[in-house]
């Protein structure tokens, strides 16, 4: 599940600026303590609450018959 950046963003500022405990505030913002606490720290380090890596999840190889194909447009 992806959370906005606007979401991480609000967590943040409402741990920084006290207005909620952080007991309140994964139940406000709809995510665990843990993601809380892995987005505070990029946000520490990086200034951004997250990375923009392209798309999510594991690169696909081609399959044989795919390079075959690309081979054969290839040399038309």
């Amino acid at each position: 599940r992806k959370i906005s950046r606007d979401v991480k963003y609000a967590a943040i500022n409402l741990y920084e600026h006290n207005m909620l405990s952080l007991e309140q505030i994964p139940d406000c913002v709809g995510f665990s303590e843990s993601t809380f606490w892995r987005v505070r720290k990029l946000w520490q380090e990086t200034d951004v609450v997250q990375h923009n890596y392209g798309a999510a999840g594991r690169p696909q190889a081609l399959h044989f018959d795919d390079i075959n194909y690309l081979i054969r447009l290839v040399n038309q």
